[in-house]
């Protein structure tokens, strides 16, 4: 029964769908959570209810709860731990208005349906954030250090606190020790013995001031001796905004000012006084900063007696323009093209089998799934259904190309999960989800990665001659294969847990 309590939603679903298969589809599997929503708690909520089961649940679906860790989503790049824990305040926020403004009589039930999972989910991740910030700030030395372990510490008793009312005050006690395993520590596939914080560390804070100054994407705080850093490359394309953070070491506050050397450099403030640290965002004027695939500026930090001095770096080529691009072409830009698997220029069916689209399935937008699954494959792989992406390269040479797919078995254990990739009507790459035997033991390290990520990631190498446009084709081999995202390295991924957000591209 303590594994069913917690599971009424998806229960109510793969009941519903064995007593009729056929009235959910892949393109309505939405309106369910509606439905269900409507049902228990009635019209006036249903469609937010709705959207906080699906989010909370995609979200979890990215990693367990109880295997997410300091370092799972990148504090460094793409701001993947911000976005994420963002993601989840503002579903947290959505429950908690609809919580104070519902009848008496329905909070107990949407306490433990809604409010409960998507709270206890947040405060895990953030719980976790906040230990990570904890170690990246005490290496250097910020005397905000002290702060995060406390909020590691604040965020862990509140989590305890919702799980304990669940336990011995929602319904006046009916469902205590539902909520009793512990969930929270280092796990093997018995959960911890106990719920146990991540830890954190103190230093001390002397009396004084003391300013550093950390930037977007680095890995440690610029260096106090050389006192010379860059910020990432800003490109056109992505009108990228960035920031760098101006902290103390000490207990004293401090006056600072920025000075740019450019006019085209934007700060969103000039000039301010330290507490602890502030976030300062910069940005390019685009309609001032000149042409160029290498254009640099600086500016100056001043304060505590130090000056600063920050390198700025824009890509602003003069083609292709944003008017002249083709229609669904994907821009490179810092390195790197990254592409949502809906976003194609052109699908093909083959045999009545076509790649459709799957509405918020996998860890980012959605997927494409080739339907209807039969137990077909394609080989030679030319003659498979595919889709093809538009690209423009500014950097030839050798990429790697990953693809983010769902943690499907290979059902048919005569060969393992394929699909085919080529560039340009190149000679097709077959890609291969499981490219030893596996024998279905727990050794078989693609299932194991795949089981903690939740996606396969599955890298082949291409030759890029030129720069200018190119396409990409995915054609499927084997059927089951339901693929979320594409990343193209050309030199610029930096590590990350979801991969680099989407590049631009131009749309219909």
């Amino acid at each position: 029964m303590g594994d069913l309590k917690p599971m009424e939603l998806p229960i109510d679903f793969f009941l519903a769908m064995a007593w009729d298969i056929n009235r959910w589809g892949h393109d309505s599997i939405g309106e369910y959570h509606l439905q269900w929503a409507e049902e228990q708690f009635g019209s006036k909520y249903a469609r937010e209810i709705a959207e906080i089961l699906q989010r909370y649940t995609k979200y979890n679906g990215r990693r367990k709860p109880e295997i997410v860790e300091e370092d799972t989503f990148s504090l460094v790049n793409y701001r993947e731990g911000e976005r994420v824990l963002a993601e989840f305040e503002e579903i947290v926020g959505l429950a908690e208005k609809i919580y104070n403004s519902l009848e008496p009589e329905k909070k107990d039930a949407f306490f433990q349906l809604v409010l409960y999972p998507a709270r206890a989910s947040r405060n895990v991740m953030k719980m976790h954030l906040y230990a990570g910030k904890n170690h990246f700030y005490a290496s250097q030395g910020r005397s905000s250090t002290n702060d995060y372990a406390e909020l590691t510490e604040k965020t862990f008793k509140e989590e305890a606190a919702d799980t304990d009312y669940y336990n011995k005050e929602l319904a006046g006690g009916k469902w205590y020790g539902m909520m009793l395993q512990p969930h929270i520590g280092k796990a093997n596939w018995r959960g911890p013995e106990k719920n146990t914080m991540p830890g954190v560390k103190e230093i001390e804070i002397l009396p004084g001031s003391d300013m550093g100054v950390y930037l977007e994407g680095a890995l440690e705080a610029i260096d106090p001796e050389e006192r010379k850093g860059s910020l990432p490359v800003f490109s056109k394309y992505t009108g990228d905004e960035y920031y760098l953070e101006i902290f103390n070491k000490k207990a004293d506050s401090f006056a600072y000012t920025i000075e740019v050397e450019e006019a085209w450099i934007k700060v969103s403030k000039a000039a301010g006084r330290v507490e602890k640290e502030e976030r300062i965002m910069v940005s390019i004027d685009w309609d001032q900063v000149p042409l160029g695939e290498d254009i640099e500026g600086k500016l100056i930090i001043s304060g505590t007696g130090k000056d600063y001095e920050v390198r700025i770096q824009v890509f602003n080529p003069a083609s292709p323009d944003f008017a002249e691009l083709e229609e669904m072409t994907f821009v490179e830009s810092k390195g790197y093209i990254s592409i949502e698997a809906e976003h194609y220029s052109r699908k093909v069916a083959v045999e009545g089998i076509s790649w459709e689209r799957l509405a918020d399935y996998g860890r980012t937008l959605s997927s494409m799934l080739a339907l209807p699954v039969g137990d077909k494959s394609f080989l030679p792989p030319e003659t498979g259904p595919y889709l093809e992406y538009r690209l423009y390269f500014f950097t030839p040479g050798e990429v790697e190309i990953t693809l983010y797919t769902a943690p499907t078995l290979n059902f048919d254990r005569r060969h393992g999960l394929r699909y085919a990739i080529s560039l340009d009507g190149g000679e097709p790459v077959i890609a291969d989800l499981f490219p030893v035997d596996y024998d279905a033991d727990y050794s078989c390290p693609p299932w194991m990665q795949a089981v903690l990520e939740n996606v396969h990631k599955s890298r082949t190498r291409h030759l890029v001659k030129e720069k200018g446009y190119h396409s990409l084709r995915i054609q499927m081999v084997d059927p089951g294969i339901v693929f979320q995202k594409i990343v193209i390295d050309t030199g610029g991924v930096k590590p990350s847990y979801l991969g680099p957000p989407e590049s631009y591209f131009r749309r219909k």
